[in-house]
């Protein structure tokens, strides 16, 4: 990042704990980086230790690093907050579209450095199983 930006750039980009502890709804989506397929997972990762997943880069904006519960929220209940359908989709409650899926890992208490590596077990769609790990 340094390298297309500048090192002062770069340690300012994305303050995302500033946003957080300001009071910000902070959406995280999960197209980027973007690659095909999206993976969430590598979003989260990111906001937590603030680099690529497996870089030796140093970590820029150190002191913008956020917890893991913070880049699920924003991932989920704040993305879904920002498309304006946050009375349907983004958490697990009644009446709710039942999107969700079931990890193999806890990425609350693993190594920051492994939360996209955490396997998918189950997927759910609109309450209905479209994929199982067998």
């Amino acid at each position: 990042m340094a390298a297309a930006v500048g090192e002062t750039r770069a340690e300012q980009q994305l303050p995302m704990k500033s946003f957080f502890d300001a009071g910000v709804v902070v959406a995280s989506a999960s197209d980027y980086p973007v690659v095909n397929p999206a993976y969430p997972l590598i979003g989260i990762q990111k906001g937590v230790i603030r680099r690529r997943p497996g870089s030796t880069e140093p970590v820029h904006g150190a002191a913008e690093c956020v917890t893991v519960e913070q880049m699920i929220e924003a991932t989920t209940l704040n993305e879904a907050y920002q498309l304006l359908c946050d009375d349907r989709l983004g958490s697990i409650a009644i009446g709710k579209e039942a999107d969700l899926v079931v990890l193999g890992t806890d990425i609350t208490t693993c190594d920051p450095e492994q939360i996209q590596d955490a396997p998918v077990h189950a997927t759910m769609v609109g309450g209905k199983w479209v994929y199982t790990c067998k």
